[in-house]
């Protein structure tokens, strides 16, 4: 089974080009035009334009007094703001997919100490960004809003048709799971592995629960704070009750890169282990495994080796490309396996890293898997979201992935 939703359609996305400066619509009346919007600045443009020199610092200083943060945004455009001294003001993000050479470059207004860029994107994006002032990136002054990233805090681009999942703004505090460490001996990678076990603060009476294994599982808890966020997923009925597995790599790039080993700890002695300690479920169709970027690969990987232990797959913005586009020839080659996926990526993620790997267009290449998964059969569902490379969107989604695979 196939299904292909957007954010906002059911209708593949489409990802948008680079922005480039575009030039709003002139409007007539402009006492209906709020400052903070990128058509009040258009004004502001035009009257600045038309104001001396010397008088434009205050000019400048009577319309800052009415912008409380940037970007200033509607459905169409987004104006990116830096004020203060410097030779050169850029913006990096997933619009750039944070590709140096790919920068774009902040405008300043003769006479003032005002950059600024005007960009146009989807009305429910939400994209990461630095601003680059004199060659070293630093967060937007202006904008209260971050999203996590092992680098460190980026700004975030919020356009007016954006809505956060529901999940991350619900004030409820509820009940809250336990966080137990574990240590096993791992004999197919040879070294002792350490790893954190969430267990919901209530489960179904007489009912073993699910299980989850999460890859990068130190940055699932430090960036995202997951247990909190399961908290709140199982509180809201959102997700069932399920014990999680947070798994740290120690060797990522090794581990994560089509693995035999991993896959084999996995589901040979991890598995076991949490099964017979906290007494889940043993159906694959209640075990399953979510990883992000490398993540998904091995995640997808381990269940395409072991679908006999894992009958469950959350992959999100997965690098499928990895030798040659091994994966999809795996699935091509062999009949449709007993298991149940839910991909997503988005939609800016066109260059991710390319340094690193061959075919950095990951939302192409998780277009080809989705369509290889559809042609031989299997069970998922795959969606496109008007976002980049980020922890911002994964962990948007993990609500409805756990809502897909285990209701």
């Amino acid at each position: 089974m196939f299904i292909l939703l957007t954010a906002c359609s059911l209708a593949p996305a489409t990802p948008m080009p680079t922005a480039v400066p575009t030039a709003m619509p002139t409007v007539a009346n402009a006492v209906e035009i709020s400052a903070e919007s990128p058509a009040g600045f258009q004004q502001f443009l035009t009257k600045i334009d038309n104001t001396q020199l010397a008088d434009r610092p205050f000019a400048l200083n009577r319309y800052w007094a009415q912008i409380t943060q940037s970007p200033l945004v509607d459905k169409t455009h987004a104006v990116f703001l830096y004020r203060g001294e410097a030779n050169t003001v850029a913006l990096t993000g997933d619009m750039t997919n944070f590709v140096p050479a790919a920068q774009l470059a902040l405008t300043r207004i003769n006479g003032t100490d005002l950059w600024w860029y005007q960009g146009e994107y989807e009305a429910e994006a939400r994209l990461d960004y630095l601003l680059v002032v004199d060659e070293k990136p630093v967060l937007d002054p202006h904008n209260p809003f971050t999203v996590p990233n092992p680098l460190g805090l980026r700004s975030e681009m919020r356009m007016a048709g954006f809505v956060d999942s529901a999940e991350l703004t619900d004030p409820i505090t509820y009940p809250a799971g336990t966080l137990t460490e574990h240590s096993i001996e791992s004999s197919y990678l040879d070294q002792r592995r350490t790893f954190l076990v969430y267990k919901p603060a209530s489960q179904q009476i007489g009912v073993p629960p699910p299980l989850l294994i999460v890859q990068d599982g130190s940055a699932a808890l430090s960036l995202i704070d997951m247990p909190r966020l399961l908290d709140t997923l199982i509180g809201r009925h959102t997700s069932i009750p399920l014990v999680v597995a947070f798994v740290p790599p120690l060797d990522r790039t090794n581990e994560y890169q089509l693995n035999d080993a991993y896959a084999a700890f996995l589901a040979e002695e991890l598995l076991p282990f949490i099964q017979a300690e906290y007494k889940t479920d043993p159906a694959p169709t209640k075990n399953g495994l979510l990883g992000a970027d490398l993540g998904a690969v091995a995640a997808l990987h381990t269940a395409l080796r072991y679908p006999n232990r894992f009958g469950l797959v959350a992959a999100q913005s997965g690098i499928f490309s990895l030798a040659d586009d091994s994966l999809m020839r795996a699935i091509a080659a062999n009949p449709a396996l007993p298991l149940k996926l839910h991909l997503i990526v988005g939609s800016y993620e066109t260059n991710i890293m390319p340094d690193q790997f061959a075919d950095p267009d990951i939302l192409a290449t998780n277009q080809r898997m989705a369509v290889m998964l559809e042609r031989n059969g299997y069970e998922f569902i795959y969606q496109e979201f008007a976002q980049g490379h980020s922890w911002g969107l994964w962990r948007s989604q993990i609500g409805d992935a756990l809502h897909y695979l285990y209701r």
